[in-house]
């Protein structure tokens, strides 16, 4: 009996605990329990994408309500899932919330989350169960409990937002330990965020919330099924405490405003631009004088205003992200905003006097700190954000290049640096260009291109929307724009009998299909009439951005052949030679660019002036090989089953005969800076994250030309395409090495560049030749395309780059021919570290404590990161070509710092005093190891010193002033004044390959650091013989 007992307690604690499902019939336990005994091979922890699973469980929500006909299922073991049926798979009349049903499903991901999909075999085994949720609390969470049915209490709303184009409501709500979740109040069953955030207000009390426990972006959040799931009660705290403050103190000297989620009141303020039916800026009409903050700041209300209009606003301050790409939250900067919930007209009043942009912006450095110091002088991100909403002016601006999407990058006339032969500034090493100012005009038809002007000042106000700081003019008008008379080019290379001339040219996107949204009949023309008229019909033409013949129809076309000869076809018509096209076709969807697209480079050539050397052709999988100094197969793709170009357009190898020489000419197209931090970004400094691929890319091309070189030291090498870095960056250095010259670099600095983007002119394009043929070389750059608008004759958005090569000179054995590096050019050396992940401070008022009274709740720790570092070094001279974070691991999660703030009204007003303290504190230095093969195993040497960092607190402490007793102490100020510098200490790797020496070092080394090691080992040694022999004694007796 006690046995019985203890097992229906044992049970009962266990049914508590578990979200179960309750029969209403009592007849079904058996149809349940015979359920709960099939076999399935369902396991969270184990399936994977692409996986088949059997499957029973109970739908714990009603299809349909999150879209299509998926729904929630819990199994037997209480593990659940999403299931998304396609069309047809099921009948969302015969499947319903309650049921349990089994079937067979196919495992994917959404979002990075499991789902199953394409449904077999559905079959209903019994109705009407009724779903109980399990009862949580926020910090026992876990990712086993994925997707089931939960509910917690006794929460509070901390914020809410609106998320996505369907206006979907976002809750943040806390615990009392300040725990944070995320409900999500779905806009198909709450109605969208404007009309269910009016019954919202920060504070609210959630008694409740049930619903499907998910994982959005990394974080978790409670999804209700309906309404009724979510129990809120208002909070009734007096508007009388609401406090009153200038924007400056709103908008902080930081990124981040340190009112953020706070109820405020902001009076005397001038509308001063209305931004359609979302909201409008409003800006200080007396400022508080501080450079550091920003004086205006933007209102999200649907009030009808007038620009002029004096206002006093109650609102919650939030920082919201503006509009921006799908990664946004990942990489952009938000924007300082007050939602408002009252807005009193109060007269009107006239506009601030603006800003005027220009030398005040600082040069050449966007942050240098990683936001560690605001400092609005020197970096230009935090110039920016000092500014933020105010209304600035821009002196009779010059346009720099195209407008697109409505932006136009621009220089204020008073603008003193150098410009290139277009009227813009050229991207150069070492040097940001962030003089230059993006507006925002909302306008998508405006024309405009390089070199253009107004003739008069442009005012707006200043925002950040899509990575970036811009300056917003929309809904105003603009002033007259004039002709900057920039004309398109045409090459200063002819033809010439005896002169090999080739051509490198970005096509942007081509197809055979000419539908209107792929690769329209006039831009085929456009791009033809380029080729013959603009740069004198090469001889071969580096074709980059082919599609397949079909476009971006994604139906497993990987042939490009007719989207090429409908190129040749077109020169032909047009009165220019007769080229053929050669490709290799690439493996479907396996090169990147847009899905189906099977974007791949190629080549026109004119076979009457360069004959393609007659090899077979290689396939998709063929690897480009020298034998005697000539190709295997022609034309071939470079290391295409390398890991260097997994997933990337492969270099093509041609190799073709002029006049009797000899030239091997390389097509690339590497690498996208997809990927890389944004330069206004909220990682800072801004991180190339894409080039280490195209350095590797660049070190197999490297590899494949030194070999052609070492079997034929007079093979001539032309390297064309679209390299996406620039002819400074250590992609080119990489690529170059000792055997190839970029003819960029060397090129007119004013006619240094093939790309616009950002207000930059850049050069992603280059043409790379062999130091055997460098002094037989011609160069053009032809601007008929970055500097201009399709209206303008625009074909693509790359300019093509032109050589021509001359080969009456031949080289002699000492003449340019390139020395081969008897190492290789890069080496890699990987640096591991921890760094301290700092915790936040969070304040949550409570009438535990008097105002002015403060209390650590909890104190702060914190966390740990592991960062792995690569550096590539020239290996001849150990100069650092690029360092970069190639891992970043979270080992210890920081615990935020609690503080209570009293908000209790004291009957007995208390006389305080306020003093204020200022010391210094040092900053440890941190120690890198790095291996290096120039010193043997067990060697150190301290290459570079450390030095402690110095920081600056100041201190506000608050007492009574009768008493003298401390009531309150903050940090009011916590700055870096000198920056810690790391010890740096190289470690030896390298083997000694004598063992007389290896064995008197390790002697010498045992000798010096190893001794207490080998008498611990000694120690340990003689313990365990004890054990042993008293072991085998006792066994004996």
């Amino acid at each position: 009996m006690n046995k019985n007992k203890k097992f229906i307690a044992i049970l009962s604690t266990a049914l508590l605990t578990t979200s179960f499902v309750i029969p209403q019939n009592i007849n079904e336990y058996s149809l349940i329990a015979k359920a709960e005994n099939t076999v399935s091979n369902f396991d969270r922890n184990t399936i994977k994408k692409g996986n088949t699973v059997n499957i029973t469980g109970t739908v714990t929500t009603q299809p349909g309500i999150f879209g299509g006909q998926g729904f929630y299922i819990t199994t037997a073991n209480n593990q659940s899932i999403y299931v998304y049926p396609g069309k047809n798979e099921i009948s969302s009349e015969l499947i319903n919330k309650g049921d349990n049903i089994s079937f067979t499903a196919t495992v994917t991901e959404y979002n990075k989350n499991l789902q199953l999909v394409s449904l077999k075999d559905v079959k209903v085994n019994n109705s009407n169960n009724i779903i109980q949720p399990t009862k949580l609390t926020i910090d026992n969470l876990s990712k086993e409990l994925q997707d089931g049915y939960i509910e917690i209490n006794n929460i509070k709303v901390k914020s809410f937002k609106s998320q996505g184009k369907f206006k979907n409501t976002v809750i943040t709500a806390t615990d009392s330990n300040a725990n944070q979740i995320e409900i999500f109040a779905d806009n198909r069953i709450f109605g969208d965020f404007d009309s269910y955030s009016k019954n919202l207000a920060n504070n609210d009390s959630i008694t409740s919330v049930k619903g499907i426990l998910t994982v959005f972006n990394g974080k978790y959040q409670i999804k209700p099924t309906e309404v009724s799931e979510i129990n809120i009660s208002k909070d009734n705290k007096s508007d009388e405490s609401i406090e009153t403050y200038k924007i400056g103190a709103i908008q902080g000297e930081s990124h981040i405003s340190p009112l953020i989620d706070k109820l405020v009141n902001i009076e005397n303020v001038v509308v001063t631009k209305i931004d359609g039916n979302k909201g409008f800026y409003v800006q200080d009409i007396e400022p508080d004088n501080n450079p550091n903050t920003s004086d205006a700041i933007y209102v999200v209300s649907k009030e009808k205003v007038t620009v002029g209009d004096k206002l006093t606003i109650k609102g919650t301050v939030k920082e919201n992200y503006g509009a921006g790409y799908a990664e946004k939250t990942n990489t952009d900067l938000t924007i300082t905003q007050l939602e408002a919930k009252e807005v009193a007209k109060n007269g009107t009043s006239d506009l601030p006097i603006p800003i005027k942009l220009g030398d005040n912006i600082p040069k050449k450095i966007i942050d240098n700190d990683s936001f560690s110091i605001f400092d609005p002088q020197e970096d230009a991100i935090d110039f920016w954000e000092s500014i933020e909403g105010m209304r600035v002016e821009i002196e009779r601006p010059t346009i720099l290049g195209p407008q697109k999407y409505g932006y136009l990058y621009v220089l204020p006339v008073s603008y003193k640096g150098e410009r290139n032969n277009s009227g813009g500034i050229s991207l150069a090493e070492g040097y940001k260009n962030t003089e230059i100012i993006a507006i925002m005009t909302g306008d998508r038809k405006f024309r405009a291109k390089a070199n253009d002007y107004f003739d008069s000042n442009i005012i707006g106000n200043v925002t950040y929307d899509y990575s970036e700081y811009k300056v917003d003019v929309t809904k105003t008008t603009l002033p007259k724009k004039i002709d900057g008379n920039l004309q398109r080019e045409k090459s200063n290379i002819t033809f010439d009998e005896d002169k090999l001339t080739i051509a490198s040219y970005n096509i942007e996107n081509f197809s055979a299909n000419s539908s209107t949204k792929e690769t329209p009949n006039s831009k085929v023309e456009k791009i033809a009439n380029s080729f013959i008229n603009e740069i004198n019909s090469p001889d071969i033409i580096s074709l980059i951005e082919v599609q397949d013949n079909n476009g971006s129809i994604d139906d497993g076309t990987t042939s490009g052949v007719q989207s090429g000869e409908r190129l040749a076809n077109k020169i032909k018509e047009l009165g220019g030679p007769e080229y053929k096209y050669i490709e290799v076709e690439p493996i479907n969807n396996a090169d990147g660019g847009k899905p189906g697209a099977n974007i791949r480079v190629a080549y026109l050539y004119n076979p009457s002036r360069a004959k393609l050397i007659e090899k077979e052709v290689g396939l998709s999988a063929d690897e480009a090989k020298f034998i005697n100094g000539e190709l295997t197969k022609n034309p071939v793709r470079i290391s295409p089953n390398s890991k260097a170009f997994q997933g990337v357009r492969k270099s093509l190898a041609a190799e073709f005969d002029f006049k009797g020489e000899r030239v091997v000419v390389i097509n690339n197209h590497l690498k996208s800076k997809n990927g890389d931090n944004p330069l206004y970004g909220k990682v800072q400094p801004a991180i190339e994250n894409s080039q280490a691929s195209r350095i590797e890319q660049a070190l197999e091309i490297n590899k494949f030309i030194q070999e052609g070189l070492n079997q034929n030291p007079n093979l001539k090498f032309v390297l064309t395409g679209d390299f996406n870095d620039f002819e400074f960056s250590n992609t080119i250095k990489s690529l170059k090495g000792d055997i190839l010259t970029d003819l960029l670099s060397n090129h007119d600095k004013a006619d240094r560049y093939s790309y616009f983007y950002r207000g930059n002119n850049q050069s992603l394009d280059n043409i790379l030749v062999s130091n055997n043929i460098i002094n037989d070389v011609k160069f053009d750059a032809i601007h008929v395309n970055s500097p201009f608008m399709e209206e303008d004759g625009r074909a693509s958005d790359h300019d093509p780059l032109l050589v021509q090569i001359s080969f009456k000179k031949s080289a002699t054995p000492d003449d340019n021919i390139p020395t081969i590096p008897e190492k290789p050019f890069v080496k890699v050396e990987n640096i591991n570290s921890t760094q301290n992940i700092p915790f936040e401070i969070e304040r949550i008022e409570t009438n535990e404590l008097l105002e002015g009274e403060e209390r650590v709740e909890r104190e702060g720790t914190v966390g740990t990161k592991s960062i792995t570092k690569r550096i590539l070094k020239n290996s001849s001279t150990n100069e650092i070509i690029l360092e970069e974070i190639i891992s970043s691991e979270t080992i210890k999660n920081p615990i935020n710092k609690i503080i209570k703030v009293g908000k209790k009204k004291n009957s007995q007003k208390i006389s305080n005093k306020t003093e204020y303290i200022t010391y210094k504190e040092d900053i440890p230095f941190e120690i890198e190891e790095i291996e290096t093969y120039e010193l043997l195993e067990g060697e150190e040497k301290v290459e570079r010193d450390g030095v402690k960092g110095v920081r600056t607190i100041t201190k506000r402490i608050t007492k009574d002033s009768t008493t003298n007793k401390m009531i309150n102490e903050e940090i009011m100020s916590n700055e870096i004044t000198t920056k810690p510098i790391t010890k740096v200490i190289k470690v030896g790797i390298k083997k000694d390959n004598n063992n007389n020496n290896n064995n008197s070092q390790s002697k010498k080394t045992l000798s010096k650091t190893g001794e207490k090691n080998n008498n611990t080992s000694l120690l340990v040694g003689a313990i365990l013989l004890l054990n042993i022999l008293i072991l085998k004694r006792r066994k004996n007796k």
